[in-house]
């Protein structure tokens, strides 16, 4: 246990005490949105950084390869392509929270 207990790692078993797995979203939605805007080099052009490009790119990349998307993963590309993570993912975005109050 650390001093800030909101900051340990949860496992899948406990995920914010809102589902018994964390939340996993497809890649499609956010894949049709970078395909639209051009694909990867257009969302993420160079003028953009080398830090924060590498690390969108990189975080993508790494979801299309296992076929979905982590909360923080899902958050990070949408915010990067300038949208919140529900226009990306519609009520599902929404879905693992409000189980947690019904």
């Amino acid at each position: 246990m650390t001093a800030f207990p909101e900051r340990e790692h949860r496992s899948g078993r406990d995920y914010e005490g809102l589902t018994s797995q964390p939340p996993r979203f497809p890649v499609g939605p956010a894949q049709r949105i970078i395909d639209l805007k051009g694909g990867p080099d257009m969302v993420w052009p160079p003028q953009l950084g080398d830090r924060v490009r590498s690390n969108a790119q990189r975080v993508y990349q790494r979801s299309i390869a296992r076929g979905w998307f982590t909360v923080a993963a899902a958050d990070q590309i949408a915010c990067s392509l300038g949208l919140h993570p529900a226009l990306v993912w519609g009520d599902a975005w929404f879905e693992p929270y409000l189980e947690s109050v019904a």
